[in-house]
């Protein structure tokens, strides 16, 4: 054994022989190799619950016919439950109700493939839902019955693309309404929105051709260079900067083949979610 100490387990026997005395047998066991890997496999699910437990994200994991049979800290924090409630019972059981029919019908087809990714609504223990990511890894080998659940949750991101979706919804319902003519142009001079008015005054392409100062046939070409420079301060201006309106008379051609006197006021609100982009409002529109 080169010196090495070894690990042994050793079996004694007491035994008489034929002549009355009493003997021994030894019989030894070499389990160094044993106790080494019962040692590593200890060490790795210490290593592997230290990550778990540490993880922002919940964890369960799930196995065929068994329903959860594990969920991390986080996963009894993010959803209200207990381990103890949620070992045993289906994560199909938590999903929204508007959520449940395609998870079930994915589950039941085996279409999940190797990772499969969704945002539903999970369930909490007071009743209400949560937006979450969830993940769905199926394990290999001797465990192919089994998946590994990630939730990331995801109700603040959500929360946010709502309220941001809100404001923009306000934000074009108040200024397809005003009595003005308003729109929306990118940093390339691209109508994202306009008003009733601006439409009714100068048509479909007059907002670009206002932003870009390059179509005689919209703005008059004497007054083409006021608006490019106005817009080209915009445009180079740092995005988030405090908005200077800068405002420009020009000419414009309506829809009516007259060209009109207007006095726009250019504001960059590029920063904005609700805009994501330069407002160009026209406050007057004379003949």
């Amino acid at each position: 054994l080169e010196g090495n100490p070894r690990l042994t387990t050793v079996d004694v026997s007491r035994h008489r022989g034929g002549d009355g005395r009493v003997f021994y047998t030894l019989l030894a066991h070499d389990i160094t190799d044993h106790v080494e890997l019962a040692d590593r496999l200890s060490r790795s699910e210490a290593w592997f619950r230290t990550i778990v437990e540490s993880s922002f994200d919940g964890i369960a994991v799930t196995r065929a016919g068994k329903g959860i049979v594990f969920v991390s800290a986080a996963t009894e924090r993010m959803s209200g439950f207990s381990a103890a409630e949620l070992v045993g019972t289906r994560m199909l059981d938590y999903l929204h109700p508007d959520d449940l029919a395609e998870a079930t019908q994915r589950a039941q087809e085996g279409t999940l493939g190797d990772v499969d990714s969704r945002e539903t609504r999970l369930r909490c223990a007071d009743g209400s839902y949560r937006w979450v990511e969830i993940s769905v890894v199926p394990f290999r080998e001797d465990e192919a019955d089994a998946h590994l659940i990630t939730i990331h949750d995801i109700s603040r991101r959500r929360e946010l693309e709502e309220r941001v979706a809100k404001e923009t919804r306000r934000f074009r319902e108040v200024v397809h309404n005003l009595g003005d003519a308003v729109s929306i142009v990118d940093t390339a001079g691209t109508v994202i929105y306009r008003s009733a008015k601006a439409k009714e005054l100068f048509g479909a392409d007059a907002e670009r051709g206002a932003a870009r100062a390059h179509r005689p046939a919209i703005v008059h070409p004497n007054d083409e260079p006021v608006l490019a420079e106005a817009f080209g301060a915009i445009i180079s201006s740092p995005v988030g900067a405090p908005p200077s309106p800068a405002t420009v008379e020009y000419r414009m051609l309506g829809r009516d083949g007259a060209w009109r006197h207007c006095e726009s006021t250019l504001t960059d609100l590029r920063h904005e979610p609700s805009v994501e982009g330069i407002v160009i409002k026209i406050g007057r529109a004379h003949v």
